[in-house]
């Protein structure tokens, strides 16, 4: 049976759908998409780690083995939370904690089937995918990430079990139905697939005050005294390696950062993704999303909200009343790139390019 629908949940619904639902015209069940204790891989979620992950995954769509295809997309989760039994512990002896969502789909005569299985318990083993900021040895805390250490998962050391504990999530892209659980739970009940990916580059870009080119690296904004009666100097930095070829200052140059002066308007962070032509995408880039069709152009921006990256039709508003027909998830299009479908590709920015902002190319 379909969950009964609240006002509230209904309400939540509606912030994703492009026209209004009625309540006959969705269904809505529950899943349990992750949880902490330590799985076939000899990893687990940290308790913070769900909670952050809680939020990341409300709005995200569902769909099946991974398969991004539109055809394959059947859900959205519109809320999200943590679920605690204090009855139940982890193999590590924490109290058991599991990430729970509802998700809707909306009433087809191509998904009647589909409902029916999900009802029925046929379909309801879940997988998901994120990127993981930390991966830390459970006995001695250090991060895989950063060069690990040389503890082995799953043997034990001073009686203490070796695992590795993922935490500060960065990211989630989907949640999956899969025909086969990766692993058994004690109760005999399945257990949730995890697939993690590897943690993504952090870059940002900026234009130089002194040249207007552009510079790459990481962002700093420095703060220092000025004049006392003109208060504080605020200078936006991007640093970056000095290359040379001088072996003989190589060592020592290698490690000294060199600093650019940047237009604070202009500074923007990668994404993580890429075009089709490989070419990296960055906030404020524009995009045309469909060449072989409309050339339809979007530029990238964040959204505080959902906490992602989104492609907007050029010229919409932020946040303007048509910003959600206007809006795509920026990572829905990159997973198409997996599969040999991208078609996507940079056309410029809303800083060098502004003609573009009207819609032309």
């Amino acid at each position: 049976m379909s969950e009964t629908v609240s006002g509230e949940e209904l309400e939540k619904i509606n912030g994703y759908a492009r026209e209004p639902l009625t309540e006959d015209k969705v269904f809505v069940f529950r899943v349990a998409l992750c949880d902490n204790d330590i799985d076939r891989d000899g990893e687990k979620f940290s308790s913070g780690a769900l909670e952050k992950l809680a939020e990341l995954f409300k709005g995200r769509t569902g769909i099946f083995d991974h398969d991004p295809k539109s055809s394959k997309q059947t859900a959205r989760i519109f809320d999200t939370w943590v679920e605690t039994l204090p009855e139940k512990t982890t193999t590590d002896g924490e109290v058991y904690r599991r990430l729970m969502a509802k998700a809707y789909m909306v009433r087809t005569a191509s998904n009647s089937d589909l409902i029916s299985e999900i009802q029925s318990g046929i379909k309801k083993e879940v997988s998901i995918t994120c990127t993981m900021g930390e991966k830390l040895c459970s006995v001695c805390g250090a991060d895989m990430y950063k060069g690990g250490c040389d503890h082995e998962k799953g043997c034990e050391y001073g009686g203490r079990l070796c695992y590795h504990i993922l935490d500060e999530p960065l990211e989630v892209y989907e949640w999956s139905f899969v025909a086969v659980p990766a692993q058994v739970q004690k109760n005999g009940t399945k257990s949730l697939v995890i697939r993690r990916e590897a943690m993504r580059e952090i870059l940002f870009r900026g234009k130089r005050v002194d040249n207007g080119e552009w510079v790459y690296g990481y962002y700093v904004l420095r703060k220092r005294p000025y004049f006392k009666d003109k208060g504080v100097n605020v200078e936006h930095l991007i640093y970056d390696n000095m290359e040379i070829e001088d072996n003989d200052y190589k060592q020592f140059v290698d490690t000294m950062p060199i600093s650019y002066v940047v237009d604070p308007k202009t500074i923007s962070q990668y994404t993580g993704l890429t075009d089709k032509y490989d070419k990296k995408i960055f906030e404020g880039d524009i995009i045309n999303v469909t060449p072989d069709i409309t050339n339809r152009l979007m530029d990238v921006r964040w959204n505080d909200e959902t906490l992602s990256w989104e492609l907007t039709d050029v010229g919409t508003p932020a946040f303007g009343i048509n910003h959600i027909f206007n809006t795509i998830d920026l990572a829905e299009l990159e997973v198409e790139s997996c599969y040999g479908e991208r078609i996507s590709f940079i056309v410029g920015n809303v800083y060098d390019n502004p003609e573009l902002l009207k819609g032309g190319i």
